[in-house]
């Protein structure tokens, strides 16, 4: 660990969970996407969460508007004593980007009058010492500093440039977006640095969000969720420890949650998270299971993301026949099936209807 030499305390750290979050829909429809599942016990929000207390970052404030009191809830359950803000607009409003977010929350500079921003969004999964960035921004004297990805979404800030960047911003057209708009026109006329020192898995994309779990599951992994003690991740329903199961043939593992339970079912590369009940006769293979799925007996489920609460009824086939997935589903560009729970209520009212024919018959 470095010592960041007194920049943390002239720093405040304005973490950004504004938007819908698209994205990642349906998986989004009922949740903000920082509070989407990732990894069976984690939320992706405690990434970036967990980088700032890893970094030595007690107090932060968080820029929240689509379904706050969701964002809300869950900050007040993570135990920073008060010290993790939830911001969001007046009621029924939004904030217009990520960069109008902090526009709009301006006034936090007046309170704590810092030297330094710290800008942190809160939509990817990532390790990373912040105090690192910091001493990289102060030691090379630059106006702002970016991670070395611009993906990632962090930045540190002078405050005096800071303003004058979000006032521009707000009299321009555009997204009000730092990655689109405020850093391009920094780097053409200020001393922008980029500091490359992450280790990084960006949930972009209903099909990046998967794949990179599943890839969490092979052997050589270099990205540890679990076992990292150097650098742990923290959440509300974090706990440890897990079950990791391993199929040597084919040199990937599952993990399953310990209170999961599994009743002779046969589970494949799959990331089971907590109280997910499954019953015997079940096969489930390259899937990630939420917390509180129930599969019924008998069923198959292969290359899905199951939502929250889900119930997967008895012999119900999915992600066999992607045509007949397609008519239920949200289905990816790569095959993966996303089950919700609006999604899963269509297919049992199919299931239904067909059957009560055959009964007809």
């Amino acid at each position: 660990m470095t010592s960041d030499k007194g920049i943390s305390a002239k720093t405040l750290t304005l973490i950004l969970a504004v938007g819908e979050g698209k994205t990642l829909y349906p998986l989004t429809r009922t949740r903000p996407q920082p509070l989407v599942s990732y990894g069976g016990m984690f939320r992706i929000i405690d990434f970036t969460l967990s980088n700032c207390w890893n970094s030595g970052i007690r107090r932060a404030f968080v820029l929240t508007d689509y379904q706050h009191w969701l964002t809300e809830r869950y900050l007040d359950s993570l135990g920073w004593n008060g010290n993790l803000t939830g911001v969001f607009p007046d009621s029924g409003k939004r904030y217009k980007g990520t960069a109008g977010a902090v526009f709009q929350s301006i006034g936090l500079l007046q309170l704590d009058k810092p030297d330094y921003v710290l800008i942190l969004e809160a939509d990817h999964v990532y390790k990373m010492d912040y105090r690192k960035l910091l001493e990289f921004h102060v030691a090379h004297g630059a106006d702002v500093a970016t991670a070395g990805s611009p993906r990632i979404g962090a930045y540190v800030f002078n405050v005096s440039i800071l303003r004058r960047a979000l006032l521009i911003d707000a009299l321009s057209t555009g997204e009000h977006d730092f990655r689109s708009d405020v850093i391009p026109r920094l780097v053409q006329c200020r001393h922008v640095h980029d500091d490359d020192c992450i280790s990084q898995w960006c949930a972009d994309s209903v099909d990046s969000y998967y794949w990179s779990q599943i890839e969490l599951l092979l052997r050589n992994s270099s990205f540890d969720l679990y076992t990292d003690d150097s650098w742990p991740i923290f959440g509300a329903e974090v706990e440890r420890p897990i079950s990791l199961l391993r199929d040597k043939s084919k040199g990937t593992s599952s993990i399953i949650s310990t209170n999961a339970r599994v009743h002779g079912a046969d589970i494949s590369h799959c990331i089971i998270s907590q109280n997910v009940d499954i019953a015997p006769g079940t096969r489930v293979e390259s899937s990630i299971l939420f917390k509180s799925v129930r599969v019924g007996q008998g069923a198959r489920i292969r290359k899905a993301i199951i939502d929250e609460n889900v119930r997967i009824p008895d012999r119900a086939i999915i992600g066999y026949d992607p045509e007949t997935d397609r008519q239920h589903f949200v289905v990816t560009k790569t095959g993966v099936v996303v089950v919700d729970r609006d999604a899963i209520h269509r297919f049992n009212a199919t299931r239904k209807a067909t059957a009560g024919k055959s009964v007809a018959a």
